[in-house]
């Protein structure tokens, strides 16, 4: 189940606990690259899997584990600062 954003662009990375998954995008901008991130709980409808910006309580610890996951990813992968 690839996803793609509107640009046709790929995420550059997953970030998965069960159901619950995190992808993160690159952006290109004035100040050169940042990043950006959906949220989604994944499904399956019959035979097809769907998936969902709509969680429940029991998806909170998951998110919780995925959304600190995804702030590290973030921190690690910033523009560093250039020295003056």
């Amino acid at each position: 189940m690839a996803q793609t954003n509107p640009g046709g662009k790929k995420p550059v990375h997953e970030i998965r606990r069960g159901a619950v998954k995190a992808l993160i995008w690159e952006n290109a901008g004035e100040n050169g690259t940042f990043y950006r991130f959906t949220l989604a709980r994944l499904y399956k409808d019959g035979e097809e899997w769907k998936s969902t910006a709509s969680f429940g309580a029991a998806d909170i610890p998951k998110l919780s584990t995925v959304l600190i996951q995804v702030e590290d990813w973030m921190k690690e992968h910033a523009p560093k600062a250039k020295a003056a």
